[in-house]
């Protein structure tokens, strides 16, 4: 039992940090190379980079993933279950995407966006909760058909 936790929790942890790290190699990039060149130019646009949005529809990119595994998933859920796994990532999304229009439209400031906004933290942190929970659940799944 010990073995298999380990290992649906490692599979778990490996799926999240490979899907950030790729989905924000971009990000990364900047921030290596604003590092290594010690360009203030290049600050602005990482910040630009993060006030698009970016980071946060990467998250929502990263439920999105889980989401479509769940429904690929053969397993039947509980009606509450299922509604908390796939409208969950869904009202994140609308949340983001509502936000965004606002910003674009001048209804809100553009700070809703920034890396130290309550969107920024609660969307990353409601995403790494989620595909956490969700993706070991999965991969606990797939052991037991196995």
């Amino acid at each position: 039992m010990g073995k298999i936790l380990r290992t649906n929790a490692g599979k778990t942890v490996i799926w999240i940090i490979g899907n950030a790290l790729f989905g924000l190699a971009p990000y990364l990039f900047m921030k290596l190379i604003n590092f290594i060149a010690v360009n203030p130019n290049s600050t602005h646009d990482i910040q630009h980079f993060i006030n698009d949005g970016s980071v946060l529809f990467v998250c929502s990119a990263l439920m999105g993933s889980v989401v479509i595994d769940t429904l690929i998933d053969k397993h039947q859920y509980d009606n509450l279950v299922t509604f908390a796994l796939i409208m969950s990532p869904f009202a994140v999304l609308f949340l983001l995407l509502t936000v965004y229009l606002l910003v674009v439209f001048k209804a809100v400031n553009d700070h809703y966006f920034s890396s130290n906004s309550w969107l920024y933290y609660f969307t990353i942190g409601f995403s790494i909760v989620y595909c956490t929970l969700a993706k070991y659940n999965l991969f606990k799944r797939e052991v037991k058909n196995e």
